[in-house]
């Protein structure tokens, strides 16, 4: 099993992702962070970021050729994204639990984890191009 120094940087990142709820891409968390780490450079926040998804301290959120977006919340949860302004969202409790009745019925496989996506569009997005 490989070990990773657990780095002011890391940390900072790690923190940085639970305590947003937006979902934010490397780049974000490059900017953000930055200010306080004058020496940090892009490559080190993706290559931690990789790190912490690979240890399952985060989660990466892949779209296709987008860009990922990074969620400190590592319970398997739904997302929405809007297909206008690009924000991702956490989808409230009610869908977690449709989720559980859906997956009761699986009788042949194991799951270990899921995803669930939705897309659309967010009230602001629909209200301003209503």
């Amino acid at each position: 099993m490989i070990t990773h120094r657990n780095t002011q940087q890391r940390r900072a990142i790690l923190d940085y992702l639970r305590n947003t709820v937006s979902h934010p891409r490397a780049e974000d968390i490059y900017v953000s962070l930055k200010s306080n780490f004058p020496s940090l450079s892009f490559g080190t926040v993706y290559r931690n970021l990789r790190i912490l998804s690979e240890i399952g301290e985060i989660q990466e959120l892949r779209y296709g050729n987008s860009a990922s977006r990074f969620d400190g919340n590592t319970t398997n949860h739904p997302h929405f994204t809007c297909e206008l302004c690009g924000s991702v969202f956490d989808v409230e409790e009610e869908f977690i639990k449709l989720d559980k009745v859906i997956f009761s019925g699986v009788k042949n496989f194991v799951i270990k984890s899921y995803r669930l996506e939705l897309f659309g569009s967010c009230l602001h997005c629909k209200n301003s191009h209503s």
